[in-house]
């Protein structure tokens, strides 16, 4: 977990990928989020990043 939340290129627009099947991921999940919130950052879905109107190619 200090790996990410301290990681040198963490920033705004960062994308955390967590694998479910890695041995850990669930007990350090809940620490992740509420140490990235304490810190500033908003939690979201990549699919809530993704334009679905008024876009272009």
């Amino acid at each position: 977990m200090d790996t990410v939340c301290n990681h040198k290129h963490l920033g705004n627009g960062s994308i955390i990928l967590c694998h479910n099947g890695a041995k850990y991921t669930a007990q350090a999940l809940d620490t992740l989020i509420t140490t990235l919130q304490d810190k500033g950052y908003e939690i979201v879905k990549v699919s809530d990043l993704i334009y679905k109107e008024n876009y272009s190619e």
